[in-house]
Protein backbone atom coordinates (compact mmCIF):
# COMPACT_ATOMS: atom_id res chain seq x y z
CA UNK A 1 0.00 0.00 0.00
CA UNK A 2 2.59 2.67 0.72
CA UNK A 3 4.40 1.97 -2.28
CA UNK A 4 1.26 2.63 -4.57
CA UNK A 5 0.89 5.83 -2.23
CA UNK A 6 4.54 6.69 -3.22
CA UNK A 7 3.74 5.34 -7.11
CA UNK A 8 1.26 7.95 -6.95
CA UNK A 9 2.59 11.06 -5.28
CA UNK A 10 5.27 10.75 -7.74
CA UNK A 11 2.98 10.71 -10.67
CA UNK A 12 0.71 13.85 -9.38
CA UNK A 13 4.58 15.36 -9.33
CA UNK A 14 5.53 14.85 -12.63
CA UNK A 15 4.64 17.43 -14.92
CA UNK A 16 3.58 16.53 -18.44
CA UNK A 17 6.25 16.05 -21.04
CA UNK A 18 5.28 18.25 -23.91
CA UNK A 19 4.76 16.93 -27.25
CA UNK A 20 6.79 17.22 -30.09
CA UNK A 21 3.74 16.96 -32.46
CA UNK A 22 -0.14 17.47 -32.86
CA UNK A 23 -2.90 14.98 -33.53
CA UNK A 24 -1.16 12.78 -36.57
CA UNK A 25 -3.66 13.29 -39.19
CA UNK A 26 -1.48 11.58 -41.94
CA UNK A 27 -2.53 7.96 -43.31
CA UNK A 28 0.28 5.75 -42.25
CA UNK A 29 0.53 2.12 -42.68
CA UNK A 30 1.16 -0.24 -39.99
CA UNK A 31 4.46 -1.11 -41.28
CA UNK A 32 5.41 2.09 -40.55
CA UNK A 33 4.91 1.15 -37.12
CA UNK A 34 7.02 -2.01 -37.00
CA UNK A 35 9.69 -0.44 -38.84
CA UNK A 36 10.38 2.25 -37.06
CA UNK A 37 9.48 1.08 -33.20
CA UNK A 38 13.00 0.26 -31.25
CA UNK A 39 10.95 -2.28 -29.25
CA UNK A 40 7.01 -3.39 -29.23
CA UNK A 41 6.07 -5.02 -26.16
CA UNK A 42 2.63 -5.76 -24.04
CA UNK A 43 1.93 -4.29 -21.35
CA UNK A 44 -0.88 -4.99 -18.39
CA UNK A 45 -2.48 -2.27 -16.39
CA UNK A 46 -1.40 -3.22 -12.89
CA UNK A 47 -3.52 -0.12 -11.44
CA UNK A 48 -5.14 2.86 -12.57
CA UNK A 49 -6.66 6.11 -10.48
CA UNK A 50 -8.94 8.12 -12.27
CA UNK A 51 -8.81 10.57 -9.56
CA UNK A 52 -5.31 11.38 -9.55
CA UNK A 53 -5.02 10.65 -13.09
CA UNK A 54 -2.28 8.00 -12.35
CA UNK A 55 -1.70 4.40 -13.94
CA UNK A 56 0.92 1.34 -13.54
CA UNK A 57 1.35 -0.47 -16.54
CA UNK A 58 3.36 -4.03 -16.10
CA UNK A 59 5.47 -5.12 -19.52
CA UNK A 60 4.03 -8.65 -20.33
CA UNK A 61 5.67 -9.96 -23.18
CA UNK A 62 8.38 -8.36 -25.53
CA UNK A 63 7.56 -8.95 -29.43
CA UNK A 64 10.58 -6.63 -30.73
CA UNK A 65 13.70 -6.05 -28.83
CA UNK A 66 13.53 -5.82 -24.95
CA UNK A 67 11.86 -2.67 -23.84
CA UNK A 68 14.31 -2.00 -21.02
CA UNK A 69 11.52 -0.14 -18.61
CA UNK A 70 9.47 -3.41 -17.40
CA UNK A 71 7.04 -1.16 -14.92
CA UNK A 72 5.82 2.21 -16.80
CA UNK A 73 4.48 5.28 -14.66
CA UNK A 74 1.90 6.68 -16.41
CA UNK A 75 0.79 10.50 -15.73
CA UNK A 76 -2.33 10.79 -17.57
CA UNK A 77 -3.11 14.63 -17.31
CA UNK A 78 -2.52 14.78 -21.17
CA UNK A 79 -1.24 18.38 -23.08
CA UNK A 80 -3.38 20.82 -25.00
CA UNK A 81 -4.73 18.20 -27.44
CA UNK A 82 -6.07 16.09 -25.02
CA UNK A 83 -7.66 19.37 -22.86
CA UNK A 84 -8.79 20.33 -26.21
CA UNK A 85 -10.72 17.32 -27.26
CA UNK A 86 -11.31 15.73 -23.65
CA UNK A 87 -8.89 13.12 -24.28
CA UNK A 88 -7.79 12.15 -20.68
CA UNK A 89 -11.86 11.29 -20.03
CA UNK A 90 -11.92 9.66 -23.15
CA UNK A 91 -9.14 7.47 -22.75
CA UNK A 92 -10.01 6.64 -18.91
CA UNK A 93 -13.40 5.22 -19.70
CA UNK A 94 -11.10 2.64 -22.33
CA UNK A 95 -8.74 1.55 -19.73
CA UNK A 96 -9.13 -1.29 -17.01
CA UNK A 97 -7.25 -3.07 -14.68
CA UNK A 98 -5.83 -6.54 -16.23
CA UNK A 99 -6.35 -5.11 -19.55
CA UNK A 100 -3.85 -5.34 -22.35
CA UNK A 101 -1.94 -2.55 -24.72
CA UNK A 102 0.39 -2.92 -27.38
CA UNK A 103 3.26 -0.46 -27.49
CA UNK A 104 5.42 0.57 -30.33
CA UNK A 105 7.74 2.30 -28.47
CA UNK A 106 11.07 4.61 -30.43
CA UNK A 107 14.24 6.09 -28.29
CA UNK A 108 15.77 8.98 -29.57
CA UNK A 109 18.23 11.74 -27.73
CA UNK A 110 17.08 10.41 -24.07
CA UNK A 111 13.30 9.94 -24.60
CA UNK A 112 11.21 7.43 -25.34
CA UNK A 113 7.92 8.19 -27.76
CA UNK A 114 5.23 4.96 -27.66
CA UNK A 115 2.24 4.80 -29.57
CA UNK A 116 -0.27 2.56 -27.62
CA UNK A 117 -2.70 0.26 -28.89
CA UNK A 118 -5.88 -1.76 -27.52
CA UNK A 119 -8.80 -2.39 -28.85
CA UNK A 120 -9.23 0.12 -31.68
CA UNK A 121 -8.19 3.15 -29.60
CA UNK A 122 -4.38 4.80 -30.21
CA UNK A 123 -2.91 6.75 -28.11
CA UNK A 124 0.64 8.53 -27.71
CA UNK A 125 3.01 8.29 -24.48
CA UNK A 126 6.20 10.33 -24.23
CA UNK A 127 8.89 10.10 -21.27
CA UNK A 128 12.53 11.26 -20.39
CA UNK A 129 14.64 8.09 -19.84
CA UNK A 130 15.81 8.26 -16.05
CA UNK A 131 19.22 7.04 -15.19
CA UNK A 132 17.51 4.71 -12.79
CA UNK A 133 15.10 3.03 -15.08
CA UNK A 134 12.70 2.02 -13.07
CA UNK A 135 11.82 5.88 -12.17
CA UNK A 136 11.35 6.45 -15.90
CA UNK A 137 7.75 8.15 -15.85
CA UNK A 138 5.49 8.68 -19.07
CA UNK A 139 3.09 11.15 -19.81
CA UNK A 140 0.04 10.88 -21.68
CA UNK A 141 0.13 12.90 -24.49
CA UNK A 142 -3.54 12.72 -26.40
CA UNK A 143 -5.40 10.36 -28.62
CA UNK A 144 -4.62 9.48 -32.08
CA UNK A 145 -8.41 9.03 -33.74
CA UNK A 146 -6.92 9.18 -36.81
CA UNK A 147 -4.66 6.18 -36.48
CA UNK A 148 -7.72 3.85 -37.38
CA UNK A 149 -7.21 4.38 -40.59
CA UNK A 150 -3.74 1.85 -39.98
CA UNK A 151 -5.45 -0.32 -37.64
CA UNK A 152 -8.48 -0.98 -36.30
CA UNK A 153 -9.04 -4.65 -34.97
CA UNK A 154 -8.75 -6.22 -31.36
CA UNK A 155 -5.60 -6.12 -29.23
CA UNK A 156 -5.31 -10.03 -30.13
CA UNK A 157 -5.73 -9.57 -33.74
CA UNK A 158 -2.61 -6.68 -33.80
CA UNK A 159 -0.36 -8.93 -31.41
CA UNK A 160 -0.99 -12.01 -34.02
CA UNK A 161 -0.53 -9.16 -36.78
CA UNK A 162 3.11 -8.28 -35.22
CA UNK A 163 4.15 -11.74 -34.57
CA UNK A 164 3.22 -12.80 -37.87
CA UNK A 165 5.24 -9.59 -39.57
CA UNK A 166 8.54 -9.91 -36.66
CA UNK A 167 8.30 -13.72 -37.54
CA UNK A 168 8.90 -12.92 -41.50
CA UNK A 169 5.33 -15.10 -41.93
CA UNK A 170 3.43 -12.33 -43.14
CA UNK A 171 2.95 -8.47 -44.90
CA UNK A 172 1.41 -5.62 -42.49
CA UNK A 173 -1.76 -5.04 -43.88
CA UNK A 174 -2.45 -1.75 -45.82
CA UNK A 175 -3.74 1.43 -43.94
CA UNK A 176 -7.64 2.24 -44.84
CA UNK A 177 -7.45 5.70 -45.98
CA UNK A 178 -11.57 6.07 -46.26
CA UNK A 179 -11.65 4.67 -42.51
CA UNK A 180 -13.07 7.66 -40.15
CA UNK A 181 -11.34 8.97 -36.62
CA UNK A 182 -12.29 7.56 -33.64
CA UNK A 183 -11.37 5.59 -30.76
CA UNK A 184 -12.15 1.69 -29.68
CA UNK A 185 -15.50 1.12 -27.61
CA UNK A 186 -15.76 2.00 -23.89
CA UNK A 187 -14.66 -1.05 -21.27
CA UNK A 188 -17.36 -3.13 -19.94
CA UNK A 189 -16.69 -3.94 -16.60
CA UNK A 190 -17.45 -7.48 -17.52
CA UNK A 191 -14.43 -7.53 -20.07
CA UNK A 192 -12.14 -5.55 -18.25
CA UNK A 193 -9.37 -8.57 -17.72
CA UNK A 194 -9.92 -10.05 -20.99
CA UNK A 195 -7.40 -8.00 -23.23
CA UNK A 196 -9.60 -8.15 -26.39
Amino acid sequence: MRRRACVLAGLLLLTAVPSAFGLITATLPLSKFLDDAKFICTVKVETIDSAKLGAVLVVEDDLKGKFPVRRLLLNLKGDSEAKKYDHTKQLLKRLAPRMTIVLFVGEAKGQYSAFAYSNGTWFHLMATKAEDVPKTVFAFTHCEPYLRKTFKGTTEEMKTVISDVVAGIAKAPDADAKEPPGLGPEVEKKDAGEGR
